[in-house]
């Protein structure tokens, strides 16, 4: 006596399709789907346990700072404040690509009408200017595989586990960096960023070879390996998690944070650190977000949004495929959907 909701896991980048189990609106399991696309059923750990267990502080209703506290409010009065504030004063739009494209897209609206800068805190993979890009499934395809400033196993866990199941089908791995990851230790060669150029030498010799690359990739490694451009396929692997989402909405990575009268944090599900919080200066802020945190507990006004199990709507992966995002439970009463809100926000602007 269960209910199956199949939808798009909100971790990482890779964009796992889950099927969600449920019975009488309480969360059971998480599993994957068979021959989904694009993990093929296969989850981490952060995909199928984490969701289950997450015992972060919900936000409940919307919060207004009253006195120095922040007190429980209705949305009319938190948002006609909200509204006055972006109306009055230098505004910073500030997003986590923690949600969906609709919010990404709302958010980004909401800015362009208000004349102001937004952008994303997450960066995102660097364009190589070369060579074709890669599906995930082209890596269990490929029968040479480079690494290049990159931590699939911590950071995209699935693509990961491919390529370890390539490993144990004796398909050669090379990983450029200046330090370690798991990886390593199973590579037939761990060089550095200015010694990329022997790697491509050596992939140049396989038919299928594939370049996984991140965040960290130097400019003098991206010169080492562009001797593969007409051999290689190339995958990057985004470090947020909606960072295409965010890109189409015109939301880009944000170098540094300048300073502004008001700043609107769009944080959803996304975790934050005190490195975050110190950037505050005495702005007035806004935080639309799932969880209580160190920056919630700062904000000014305090909008509450979904989190993975109620939220819905799309999502893009880092392959650019465009995913669903299906509700699992009900809204709690008080919180309401976050491109919604946005919405409503950019109405009530003159």
């Amino acid at each position: 006596d269960v209910t199956h909701t199949q939808t798009t896991c909100l971790q990482c980048s890779v964009g796992c399709t889950l099927d969600v189990v449920t019975r009488y609106s309480r969360l059971l399991r998480v599993d994957g789907v068979w021959d989904s696309d694009p993990n093929g059923g296969l989850l981490c750990v952060e995909g199928r346990f984490k969701p289950l267990y997450d015992n972060r502080k919900r936000i409940a209703k919307p919060m207004v700072r009253k006195d120095g506290k922040l007190v429980e409010s209705s949305w009319d009065e938190a948002l006609d404040l909200v509204a006055e504030k972006l109306s009055a004063g230098d505004v910073l739009g500030v997003a986590s690509t923690a949600t969906s494209n609709e919010a990404l897209k709302a958010f980004g609206k909401l800015f362009k009408k208000l004349d102001a800068k937004a952008g994303r805190l997450e960066p995102a993979a660097p364009k190589l200017g070369y060579g074709s890009p890669a599906t995930i499934g082209d890596v269990l395809d490929a029968d040479f595989i480079v690494i290049a400033g990159a931590d699939p196993l911590n950071y995209q866990p699935v693509i990961g586990y491919f390529i370890k199941r390539q490993l144990d089908n004796d398909v050669p791995v090379a990983v450029i960096g200046e330090t370690d990851n798991e990886l390593s230790e199973r590579a037939m060669m761990s060089v550095g960023y200015d010694e990329a150029n022997k790697v491509a030498e050596e992939a140049a010799k396989y038919t299928k070879p594939v370049v996984v690359y991140s965040v960290g990739l130097q400019s003098k490694a991206m010169a080492g390996l562009e001797s593969l451009a007409d051999k290689a396929l190339f995958l990057a692997l985004e470090p947020g998690r909606n960072v295409k989402g965010a890109s189409a909405a015109g939301l880009l990575p944000l170098d540094e944070m300048s300073s502004a009268d008001v700043v609107y944090y769009l944080m959803a599900e996304q975790p934050v650190d005190e490195a975050l919080v110190s950037k505050l200066n005495g702005a007035f802020t806004i935080a639309q977000a799932a969880y209580h945190s160190p920056l919630v507990e700062q904000a000014d006004v305090v909008l509450p949004t979904p989190i993975w199990s109620e939220r819905a709507g799309h999502v893009t992966n880092l392959e650019g495929k465009v995913f669903p995002l299906h509700s699992v439970l009900d809204l709690p009463e008080g919180v309401r959907d976050d491109a919604e809100v946005l919405a409503a926000l950019a109405a009530k602007l003159k």
